[in-house]
């Protein structure tokens, strides 16, 4: 005969770097219920039979909290359900511990992580290149002068000077995704990348696909694998570590496009009055699609490539 049994047993799966939404909790199995076991076949006359199975229940927001960060230039800046965003106070690369404490129908797991957050100028190698990590989040051009802040939509769509713009006019989506900017910035002469470092030339970029293999494959191995970046499907392995994130854009009109979905990286090549070049990256598409048709108007992301 088949019993069921309630699920009055839990543990937490322990993948031991990661509680997130697929968390489950499930039936500790035979060691747990191997005590019953006698008693259930005094009542029932018979040994039990046990089907194994799991329960899985969604973890929220308020399920978990992350304390006693050990690092004093780390923060945290926000958090979405299993989804945790650090800050670095000092724009170097920061590495720290945090307790991550999962509390749900009376049951508590602490557990203590290990964490990095990358600084604004991390960088990566990728063939004979170095290329940041991040996406660029300056305000200031090289020389020191501000670069303005654009949040009204008309007054974006005007613009034929450098300017710049949080997605959403979020600072919180900067801290992630760093700032979007006109072309006008991007060529400005006093210099959008900081010292060391410059905007990638059409050159450059080619140097890039060829190392990865071809532009039918480079999106793949330039994007974040990670679903909090990214609108599924993501066909994405991220090989290369640029880890692109689904950033968005800004339309020449000022209109934003929605995070997850694509992104675009000005690189210096101008095309025409009106338009410059950009490579652009997709969610669903493994291709990175190099195009030189783009309103200098539009808000773009830009990675640098060291001198």
């Amino acid at each position: 005969m088949d019993l069921k049994l309630d699920a009055k047993f839990r543990v937490l799966l322990d993948f031991d770097d990661k509680i997130n939404a697929g968390t489950a909790f499930f039936i500790k199995s035979f060691n747990n219920l191997i005590g019953y076991w006698d008693k259930l076949k005094s009542v029932i006359g018979e040994s039990p039979f046990y089907r194994a199975g799991h329960e899985e229940i969604e973890l929220e927001t308020n399920d978990i909290s992350i304390t006693d960060i050990s690092n004093p230039n780390v923060v945290l800046v926000s958090r979405q359900g299993e989804e945790a965003t650090f800050k670095s106070l000092t724009g170097a690369t920061e590495t720290f511990t945090y307790k991550m404490t999962v509390k749900k129908e009376g049951f508590v797991f602490d557990k203590v992580l290990s964490g990095r957050v990358l600084g604004d100028m991390a960088e990566v190698q990728i063939g004979q290149q170095i290329w940041t990590m991040r996406n660029l989040n300056v305000s200031k051009y090289r020389n020191g002068d501000i670069i303005p802040e654009v949040k009204d939509t008309a007054s974006w769509a005007n613009l034929t000077t450098g300017a710049w713009c949080y997605h959403s006019n979020s600072s919180s989506n900067g801290v992630v995704y760093g700032k979007l900017y006109n072309w006008y910035a991007v060529n400005d002469p006093r210099g959008l990348a900081p010292e060391g470092w410059h905007i990638p030339s059409s050159t450059e970029v080619s140097d890039l696909i060829n190392y990865l293999g071809t532009y039918a494959e480079a999106g793949r191995r330039m994007k974040s694998t990670s679903d909090a970046f990214w609108i599924a499907p993501n066909d994405a392995s991220n090989s290369s570590g640029f880890s692109a994130l689904g950033a968005g854009f800004r339309s020449a009109t000022g209109v934003f496009n929605t995070l997850g979905f694509l992104t675009h990286f000005w690189y210096a090549e101008e095309v025409s009055d009106s338009t410059a070049s950009s490579i652009r990256l997709r969610n669903y598409e493994k291709n990175a699609s190099f195009s030189g048709g783009w309103y200098k108007k539009s808000g773009y992301s830009v990675r640098c490539i060291k001198d």
